[in-house]
């Protein structure tokens, strides 16, 4: 039987080390989504009917509470990896009329230098990537602007906001539908701001509220988007807003999960409010992935939640194909080292004889 050389070795082991790489990179980068999308069911629609893809929560990673190392820029990339992948495959699918950003875009928003947010801006529209005919609606949520513990939402923040993505209370026309985003991170804190610099933009959206009715147009189906769920609207503003606006739907995040919530009062017909699980990965749970929202003219609507796969079993798998291959490599450089070191010391002991029959041959 031939026994392989050290080279021969080293040369085999790269050679199935990278046959291994691509079948580690298959199974998680490319057959898992396949099969995620597999257990998509959205239906087709009539004439008319409103297709919406709204994601919650992607919270694209920023510079400072990452790992300052190369550790940091490669967390970063496979986060920004995984919600370009799978929202260009929620994309495909379902073929929105609207695409709705339900808040907390980014995940260091609200406290970033605005040279910061301007990269972390052009790094999300990298990432989400939606043709210019295509309605992109965003919502503000307390990671971008703050309202939220400690994190003070600024009116400097809300500015910086609208400036890049859009007003923060807003009614937005598309076709027979009136979509109505407010923001609801004002009122997190369950009570009048605690903070000073929190008081203009509360009083903005409770006029914004109060007033809502001067911007609705009659007949059209109202959709109502916000970041934080409704109930945490003050109970008396809750109600008269519910009552003036007659929404026929409500979307939310925040939670990062998908929940259903039943609204029901005596001045206004009763409607479901639907929270949107997180797209990203990187916020702890299983519950990851989109949603689509179908409503047609009569504002008959329903809701059908497109989940992604998970993420970290397959981030462990690369790593123990790592520690396989360095183990390996290092075991064959072993080899290697003993192979040259053993032949330098053959080729010592010529030199040696050689010198030795020299000296002799001299006397």
């Amino acid at each position: 039987m031939t026994r392989l050389s050290s080279q021969q070795l080293i040369i085999y082991k790269t050679v199935f080390g990278i046959l291994l790489a691509g079948v580690v990179y298959l199974i998680g980068d490319i057959i898992i989504l396949y099969k995620a999308t597999q257990l998509w069911d959205v239906p087709g629609g009539k004439a008319g009917t409103l297709y919406v893809l709204a994601l919650a929560d992607p919270q694209i990673q920023g510079y400072y509470q990452e790992h300052p190392s190369i550790i940091g820029a490669i967390t970063r990339w496979d986060s920004d990896r995984y919600l370009r992948n799978t929202f260009s495959l929620a994309m495909s699918y379902a073929s929105p009329d609207v695409v709705v950003f339900l808040g907390d875009l980014l995940d260091e928003g609200s406290f970033a230098t605005d040279d910061d947010f301007l990269i972390y801006k052009n790094r999300f529209h990298d990432i989400f990537s939606v043709p210019d005919n295509i309605p992109k609606i965003y919502l503000a949520g307390d990671n971008d602007i703050g309202g939220e513990g400690g994190d003070v939402l600024t009116s400097h923040n809300v500015e910086r906001f609208s400036k890049y993505f859009g007003p923060i209370n807003d009614v937005i026309n598309i076709k027979n539908f009136q979509f109505v985003k407010i923001n609801t991170v004002s009122f997190l804190r369950f009570s009048f701001p605690a903070y000073k610099e929190e008081q203009p933009t509360y009083y903005h959206t409770v006029k914004f509220l109060k007033n809502i009715n001067l911007q609705l147009k009659e007949g059209s189906n109202v959709i109502l988007l916000a970041h934080a769920p409704l109930p945490n609207l003050p109970s008396n503003l809750y109600h008269k807003f519910i009552s003036s606006l007659k929404p026929k739907v409500s979307l939310a995040g925040h939670s990062h999960k998908h929940l259903q919530i039943y609204h029901r009062q005596p001045s206004s017909p009763s409607f479901w409010e639907y929270t949107i699980p997180t797209c990203s990965y990187r916020m702890g749970t299983n519950q990851i992935g989109a949603g689509v929202l179908i409503i047609d003219e009569k504002g008959k609507s329903s809701l059908h939640i497109l989940k992604f796969p998970e993420r970290y079993i397959y981030l462990y798998m690369y790593l123990i194909f790592c520690c396989i291959l360095l183990l390996g490599y290092s075991l064959s450089f072993r080899a290697t080292r003993s192979f040259l070191s053993s032949y330098f010391n053959k080729l010592r002991g010529l030199f040696c004889i050689f010198k030795i029959q020299g000296r002799s041959k001299r006397l």
